[in-house]
C-alpha cells in the first residue's frame, strides 16, 4: 500500500528533541508513525511518538507525541477518512525531567 502524508513538526520541539538526546547521549530516537481511519478535530489523522517500551506500553504510560499530520493519497486517489469529535488528552513525562 503506497501512502503519502503531510506533517508538520515546530522547531520548539526539534530543538526540544535535540537538546534531550544530547543529555541523554543518546545518537537518535526511535519513532512509531500511527495512521487512523478516523480525523481527529484539526482534521489530522496521523500521529507520531517516541517508540515505548512492551514495559511502557502495558503500564499505560502516556506517549510523547512529536507530530501530527493527515494522509493524502492512497494508491492513486485521494484518501476519505471518516471525522470524529477528539478527545482533550495532552501527554506528559514525569521521569527525570526528560520528554521521552
Amino acid at each position: 500500500m503506497a501512502v503519502l502524508v503531510d506533517t508538520y513538526l515546530h522547531l520548539k520541539m526539534l530543538e526540544e528533541l535535540v537538546s534531550t538526546l544530547k543529555k541523554k547521549q543518546e545518537k537518535g530516537v526511535a519513532v512509531t508513525i500511527s495512521l487512523n481511519d478516523t480525523k481527529d478535530a484539526y482534521e489530522q489523522n496521523v500521529s507520531s511518538y517516541v517508540k515505548q517500551t512492551k514495559e511502557q506500553r502495558e503500564q499505560k504510560a502516556n506517549r510523547y507525541y512529536l507530530f501530527n499530520g493527515k494522509v493524502v493519497w492512497q494508491n492513486d486517489k485521494a484518501l476519505e477518512v471518516i471525522q470524529y469529535k477528539a478527545k482533550n488528552s495532552v501527554p506528559t513525562s514525569k521521569e527525570e525531567d526528560y520528554p521521552f
